[in-house]
């Protein structure tokens, strides 16, 4: 198997339409707090739960913004999410290509990655280095 233990750090970025997504909700949650502090008196349970969602919605972009969805590095793919999969490229036996999806499976674990979600730069850059692999699609 070939495989490009190159130690440059590859960040497989999240589309645009993403981002720009989690931003208009920032926006919109931000407006409901701005507004629940000048036109209430701000006690109630529900005043508390909408900075809790404005809140959220700022901790997710600036996550997603910082880590983005995939990181290539030293021969091993992560995903950068609460629950973070690591997989190193040296274990992977089989790679799928399903419903637009990349499922690559060692012995002991299984990362699926959604390219639906991913840049279109991004995803030629993932799929030379998953190109590196050699192995074929079941």
């Amino acid at each position: 198997m070939n495989i490009d233990t190159n130690s440059s750090k590859m960040k497989i970025r999240y589309k645009r339409k993403r981002n720009i997504f989690y931003l208009i909700m920032i926006v919109f949650w931000g407006t409901l707090i701005i507004s629940s502090f000048i036109f209430s008196d701000f006690t109630g349970w529900s005043d508390y739960s909408v900075v809790a969602l404005g809140a959220m919605y700022i901790t997710i972009y600036s996550s997603n913004y910082i880590k983005q969805y995939l990181t290539v590095e030293n021969g091993t793919v992560r995903n950068n999410s609460i629950f973070s999969k690591k997989v190193i490229l040296s274990e992977v036996k089989v790679f799928k290509k399903f419903a637009g999806e990349y499922i690559l499976q060692t012995d002991s674990k299984e990362l699926r990655i959604d390219t639906n979600i991913i840049e279109d730069t991004s995803l030629v850059e993932l799929d030379k280095r998953l190109a590196d692999l050699n192995l074929s699609n079941p």
